[in-house]
Formats: C-alpha cells, structure tokens, sequence
C-alpha cells in the first residue's frame, strides 16, 4: 500500500519490472498487487527499486499463491464449488440418527 495516490503510477513502474502477469490497482485503498516468479527476491528488488524513487510505503506483503490461484493460472478457469447438498439444518443438541422405539 502506497501513501499516496501519486505514488501509484511509480509503484506500479517498479512492479512491471518483476510481474508475470496483469497488475491489479485497487486506486481507492492504494493498493498494488502483482504475481511474480522470484518470491523474496523479486520483493526486494522491488522494495529498493521503490526507495530509489521515493515512493514511500505504507504495508508491503508477499504470500505464496493458493492452489485456486494455480488453478485459475493453468486453466484461465475459476475453479467451481461443489454443489451444496440439500441438507436441513440440525438444531443444537438435537439427535442426528433417527432415534429407534422398542
């Protein structure tokens, strides 16, 4: 997260350096996020890149991608939820086998 709008146009410079793929600008909350392939290092080149030009940053974060994220990268697909099953909702405390009579 920049501190400054006027620091997206620079921080997302330096991003294009390092991304594989599109760049996603939330412009509300300043926020830049991008997928790169050399984990800690692309984030300190990235990071050095970003003091050199002054852009002054608020949070920085990098995470590994989830297997939805590998997923939608091999197929261009969202992966799909498996349908519910229509099941009732059981109250607290309530029996959930059929209770047997004698």
């Amino acid at each position: 997260m920049v501190s400054s709008p006027a620091d997206i146009p620079a921080a997302r410079d330096a991003l294009a350096r390092q991304a594989v793929d599109d760049i996603i600008v939330d412009q509300h909350n300043r926020r830049l996020t991008a997928p790169v392939g050399g984990g800690a290092e692309s984030l300190m080149s990235t990071l050095r890149q970003l003091d050199n030009d002054g852009v002054r940053l608020l949070d920085v974060a990098l995470r590994r991608p989830t297997l939805d994220d590998v997923f939608l990268a091999l197929t261009g697909h969202v992966a799909k939820a498996e349908p519910e099953l229509n099941r009732e909702p059981v109250p607290v405390g309530a029996a959930t086998a059929p209770e047997m009579s004698r």
